[in-house]
């Protein structure tokens, strides 16, 4: 089941420096879609899993006591949460999620920031060594403070697997609810108290009904297109089909209440990509940069916008150039080996899951990619 329910644990951090910092009754429970897994079977054997660890969880703590605000106002380096990510043993670079984020970062995409470490869980009196895991930033309250400041944190936060096309079942947009085994396709994050979705309603409406110049004005005037174009390009070149671009899946979407704020496009979760697929619908190693899948309006109907179509091709030749370090497998490599150096000692676990790494599939998909988008991006001019 996709269960939301926290069970108390204590927290060890042991930092790169030395320092060790405890965290009593932090909420501790797994998390993912598909990719959920029961940590412990029917049989007693133990399976590594994706782990949320939330620090301003109240439990039953007394609703406004002093100890409640202080537990609700509890941080970890300024966040709520921690989501902990296994990297499956179907990528053996151990460094593909980390890695594109990273890449989407320096691409100047809103995006978690991640991190490595390595987790043990003690039950009772016996411990369970997990292996490698990646840290990676949840998009929440927080993630906005950290972007946008206090002020412009307030908004509705949306995460979305869905096309942004048009819909008439009332359930596909609502306030999540595990209990009551509801996932809508758009769930409302934050405001959940607030039943009003008309921003969100009317932004499906915009990005489906206007045409021509009337679209250009409504996104140049309420969209951060800007940001949603870096990101365009940069996961063309990953090459993630399990995203928004290819799939209609894998996103927030927040809606700034200031007056003068515009709409972000939060791109997450990025296990699939340099190389590894959901499945053989895309080979996205040749993939054309300018097929953009129509049944996703919002990516596909931006990059018919001539300055926009520009603008996204410019950034596809700015991050494939040698001197921007960005997309290039001489810079993966770099990365992995240092990764290689950190891990490798790590990597058997309790579980014997995930405990290969090599990055022989990730550099021969990065040289193919970068070889069929230079040569579309000559003859398209650029």
């Amino acid at each position: 089941m996709r269960t939301g329910n926290y069970r108390k644990a204590t927290l060890i951090y042991n930092g790169p420096l030395g320092d060790n910092i405890v965290f009593n009754e932090v909420g501790f429970r797994t998390r993912g879609n598909t990719t959920r897994t029961i940590p412990e079977d029917e049989n007693g054997n133990f399976h590594r899993a994706h782990f949320k660890i939330r620090f301003n969880k109240t439990f039953e703590l007394i609703e406004n006591s002093e100890e409640y605000e202080l537990r609700k106002e509890r941080r970890f380096c300024k966040l709520r949460a921690l989501n902990l990510k296994w990297n499956w043993n179907v990528d053996n670079s151990q460094t593909r999620e980390l890695y594109s984020l990273d890449l989407l970062t320096r691409g100047g995409v809103f995006n978690a920031k991640t991190g490595s470490a390595t987790l043990t869980v003690t039950i009772g009196e016996e411990k369970h060594y997990y292996g490698i895991y990646t840290i990676i930033e949840p998009v929440d309250k927080s993630f906005l403070t950290k972007r946008l400041g206090k002020d412009d944190n307030d908004g509705d936060l949306y995460k979305c697997v869905g096309s942004l096309s048009p819909f008439s079942d009332d359930n596909s947009i609502g306030v999540g609810d595990w209990k009551d085994n509801y996932f809508p396709a758009y769930d409302k994050k934050t405001n959940k108290d607030e039943d009003s979705h008309e921003n969100f309603l009317s932004f499906i409406d915009s990005i489906n009904i206007l045409q021509g110049a009337d679209f250009k004005k409504y996104i140049d005037g309420n969209f951060e297109v800007d940001r949603f174009l870096r990101y365009l390009a940069m996961n063309m070149l990953i090459g993630n089909d399990d995203d928004y671009m290819f799939g209609g899946n894998n996103y927030y979407l927040y809606f700034n209440d200031d007056k003068d704020g515009k709409i972000e496009f939060i791109p997450h979760d990025f296990d699939k990509g340099l190389g590894r697929q959901s499945d053989n619908t895309y080979q996205t190693d040749n993939f054309n940069i300018l097929n953009l899948p129509q049944r996703n309006p919002l990516s596909y109907k931006i990059i018919q916008v001539e300055e926009y179509r520009n603008r996204y091709l410019n950034y596809i030749k700015d991050f494939i150039e040698l001197d921007s370090n960005l997309f290039d497998a001489d810079d993966y490599k770099r990365r992995y080996q240092k990764l290689f150096y950190l891990y490798s000692s790590y990597l058997d676990n309790d579980m014997n899951e995930g405990e290969i790494m090599n990055n022989d599939e990730v550099e021969v998909y990065i040289k193919k990619r970068l070889e069929s988008v230079g040569e579309q991006l000559m003859e398209e001019g650029y």
